[in-house]
């Protein structure tokens, strides 16, 4: 579990950066996906880690930080956080 407490640890940064693109939000995550991929011989499904696939589902937004709501980034799944 302790991949999956990383993931999610990453995630949340990543999540809640301002990039240019929405195209860069898995491009910016990819390297650090891989690494964590290759440790426990997995892949990835819209960012999220299919062999831990049920826990990943789990992410909610953060609906308690001051903000503008998430907007959704069409060029991704929904049932993903990159695609919020």
């Amino acid at each position: 579990m302790r991949v999956l407490n990383t993931y999610a640890s990453i995630v949340e940064d990543y999540s809640t950066r301002t990039l240019t693109f929405d195209s860069d939000t898995l491009n910016a995550f990819a390297g650090v996906l891989t690494m964590l991929l290759n440790t426990i011989d997995s892949k990835s499904v819209g960012g999220l880690i299919d062999s831990l696939l049920d826990h990943c589902l789990l992410w909610t937004h953060d609906t308690q930080s001051p903000g503008p709501e998430p907007r959704r980034k069409k060029r991704f799944p929904s049932f993903s956080w990159a695609g919020w």
